[in-house]
């Protein structure tokens, strides 16, 4: 037993040095160098690392489960996570209760049987080490919101790190009202290797603004709302108090407003005897 603990504490600090320069380039920010490549040579280069660099997640959920998970639930809605294999399907089926999956990888079509578990997929191919637009997030904002009760929505890239934490992003402040920084904060808490950087996406920044737009024309609906309930609550003791003075004569509205009739009124005063 002992022995064994050994071996496994060499086995990870040999994989520590081994992959130092793996970690190095691991934490630069990629997106910037990425983007300085033409598309079309982009695309295909990014195709080509796509076995590799998934390889390289797997044997990082291998040596490092607890830090490098291979998905993070968020909330009861929407779980984030690295590319699902075939033998994720069953687990979050039926455990997790997805049942919905948006694909953001644009080197990876989906798996075919996800219609077999009863998930639907979203796919919203975007290259790696690049931001999803707005249009994509608020697509996936959509497909969030229309799961059906009690089930979720696993979000997804490569390796749950930059794409799918970008609308993941997008939810915390859509759905939870949150600011790109306390969303990347709380992003970070559950997911602690995403990307640090997405809250300087432009995605996000625009999303953001458009979110605030919308929160203060809704502020100012309930204001006016608010203001002319108000206003029917002053003016109701008013117009009571004007009911209960009529109600106190009831005939006064009617002398008021008799006027001479073809019948003379008949009183005691001044009648002739009758003989």
């Amino acid at each position: 037993m002992v022995e064994g603990n050994m071996l496994s504490a060499l086995f990870k600090m040999l994989m520590k040095i081994l992959t130092a320069p793996l970690w190095f380039f691991d934490a630069v920010d990629k997106e910037k160098m990425v983007l300085a490549i033409p598309f079309d040579i982009r695309r295909r280069v990014l195709k080509l690392m796509f076995l590799p660099t998934l390889w390289w997640t797997m044997l990082l959920h291998r040596t490092m489960p607890d830090q490098r998970r291979w998905y993070d639930r968020v909330d009861s809605r929407v779980i984030i996570g690295a590319l699902p294999l075939k033998s994720h399907l069953e687990t979050l089926s039926r455990i997790e209760r997805v049942s919905g999956v948006i694909n953001f990888c644009d080197e990876f079509a989906g798996h075919a049987e996800y219609g077999k578990v009863g998930m639907r997929q979203l796919r919203l191919p975007t290259l790696d080490y690049c931001s999803p637009t707005v249009q994509q997030l608020e697509k996936g904002l959509d497909f969030i919101r229309n799961q059906p009760p009690g089930c979720s929505t696993y979000v997804h890239c490569k390796a749950g790190r930059g794409r799918a934490g970008t609308m993941l992003m997008a939810y915390l402040i859509s759905e939870r009202g949150m600011s790109p920084d306390m969303a990347q904060r709380e992003l970070l808490r559950v997911r602690p290797h995403v990307s640090p950087r997405l809250w300087k996406r432009q995605s996000v920044r625009e999303l953001y603004r458009r979110k605030k737009i919308q929160m203060q024309e809704e502020e100012r609906e309930r204001a006016i709302l608010e203001a002319q309930e108000r206003a029917k609550l002053e003016a109701a003791p008013s117009l009571v108090d004007g009911s209960a003075r009529v109600s106190e004569n009831p005939f006064e509205s009617e002398v008021e407003t008799t006027g001479p009739t073809d019948q003379p009124a008949s009183t005691s005063e001044g009648a002739p005897p009758i003989s």
